[in-house]
């Protein structure tokens, strides 16, 4: 299932990668939101599903997976390159872990994120705030694959092309840009949480997959590219700053004096990083994502019924 907006060159590669399977899938199923009808085209050439729906993202992923026929549902983001061997390596890394409800792995970003490039170069002032980030909120985990603390601060392994070589493993979370999960599993959890807008929905789902027992994979040999976009509602500092404390308070909600203090510290280097952003890029743009925490907090409060 792929989940696409007004960007055809990247759902072009991605289509080219799948039809070029060792083992092609079963079916392909496009889930389009966009405003201008360039992907119908590409759809067709390809003999894919498409499905157009004008819902946010979260919905989308429930779309996707509803409208398929298989047992196994895979997804991949529209901007996204998928090695050949993807689909035969998903297939028998449920084979070797049976108990195992969404396997996933290396989906190494093309074009490093700006919190990668701060956490390598350490600027003037930023190495206090990510030591504090990295030793009390990862435990000295942030290159780590699939870790979670916990008040939702996670690691970033996964993006690395380090983790092409780290073993197989029972992870925290995987990533919706390169997973496949049990149709059970999805139909047991309820689909994913359509109070998210774009970011972290797949992350809730993740979390609440550990919270209830279930194993989620990482296998190094389950490879995708990922030439991330850099624009787009995903990457929008009022959407992400909303969906990220929405998660943080839905999902990690502090039940003693020490967690509440680690999600304050969370929230800070979450706010902090935006106002960071403003100075460094000289726009007030990355400032939205300090009115989004607030939208966040008033829908967390709102849909936990506080």
């Amino acid at each position: 299932m792929i989940p696409t907006r007004d960007r055809p060159t990247d759902l072009l590669r991605c289509l080219q990668a799948l039809t070029a399977q060792t083992s092609p899938p079963r079916e392909i199923i496009v889930v389009d939101n966009g405003e201008n009808d360039a992907s119908r085209g590409i759809c067709d050439r390809f003999h894919v599903t498409r499905i157009y729906s004008q819902e946010l993202l979260s919905k989308l992923f429930n779309v996707g997976w509803k409208a398929a026929s298989g047992n196994i549902i895979a997804y991949l983001n529209d901007d996204s390159e998928p090695a050949p061997n993807w689909v035969e390596r998903i297939s028998n890394t449920f084979r070797g872990w049976p108990d195992a409800m969404a396997v996933g792995g290396p989906t190494i970003d093309t074009t490093p994120r700006k919190l990668e490039t701060l956490y390598h170069t350490r600027p003037l002032g930023i190495s206090i705030a990510f030591a504090l980030y990295e030793r009390v909120l990862l435990r000295a985990s942030f290159q780590s694959v699939g870790k979670i603390g916990r008040t939702g601060a996670y690691s970033v392994g996964t993006w690395m092309p380090s983790s092409l070589q780290a073993g197989t493993r029972v992870v925290d979370h995987l990533t919706i840009t390169n997973v496949a999960f049990k149709r059970s599993i999805l139909e047991e959890m309820g689909g994913f949480d359509e109070n998210f807008w774009y970011n972290h929905i797949d992350g809730d789902f993740f979390r609440r997959l550990r919270l209830n027992g279930y194993t989620q994979v990482f296998d190094p040999s389950i490879v995708v590219s990922h030439h991330v976009a850099s624009s787009g509602p995903t990457r929008n500092s009022y959407g992400i700053s909303r969906d990220s404390t929405y998660f943080f308070l839905k999902d990690f909600a502090p039940s003693s004096l020490d967690d509440f203090l680690s999600m304050i510290l969370q929230l800070a280097f979450l706010n902090g990083f935006w106002i960071y952003s403003a100075i460094t890029d000289k726009t007030l743009k990355p400032l939205r994502g300090l009115q989004g925490f607030f939208r966040g907090v008033c829908d967390a409060l709102l849909n936990r019924g506080y």
